[in-house]
């Protein structure tokens, strides 16, 4: 039962999740290469 919920939940994520979820790991890899950045500068 939970396994086909499961794949339902999959399935009704539609391109407006993905795409929300693809813009929030951009984000996350945008700041991490930032922080990166800084700290190189730093040293």
């Amino acid at each position: 039962m939970f396994i086909i919920t499961f794949i339902s939940i999959i399935t009704n994520s539609t391109i407006e999740n993905r795409t929300y979820i693809w813009y929030n790991r951009n984000i996350l890899y945008e700041t991490m290469y930032m922080s990166l950045r800084f700290m190189k500068k730093g040293k």
